[in-house]
């Protein structure tokens, strides 16, 4: 994806923001892992080309060198209830999924499995 998918995406969402929430980007995943490298690689893009550039109602959880993982998913889902007045949060993650759908983009509002790839079940 190019520079300018993540401008229009930011934009996008925070033209649309209702002010009663918080939206929350939680994007899943770790560079240590080429096909896991999804989610922090687009938290950082969003960070990088909007977010830190503007002060908004948008936060970003999980950027390159700021892994949000299995292991710690948990605490930080705590952290956003904790810390965020009336989050929506937005999961960004990588699936290992059908060939069908390699190198596509689902957009669902179904609960997102973590581990599940690995036979974990947490969440």
């Amino acid at each position: 994806m190019n520079d300018l998918i993540y401008k229009q995406l930011s934009k996008k969402i925070l033209m649309q923001k209702d002010k009663n929430y918080q939206y929350v980007f939680l994007c899943i995943g770790t560079e240590k892992v080429v096909g896991d490298l999804y989610g922090p690689l687009v938290g950082q893009k969003l960070y990088e080309n909007f977010l830190k550039k503007q002060k908004s109602n948008v936060v970003v959880y999980g950027k390159i060198g700021e892994n949000v993982v299995y292991s710690n998913i948990k605490s930080k889902i705590e952290k956003i209830n904790s810390i965020h007045n009336n989050p929506y949060i937005i999961a960004i993650d990588s699936a290992i999924s059908e060939e069908k759908n390699i190198g596509k983009i689902i957009v669902s509002s179904k609960k997102i499995k973590i581990g599940e790839a690995i036979r974990k079940k947490r969440i």
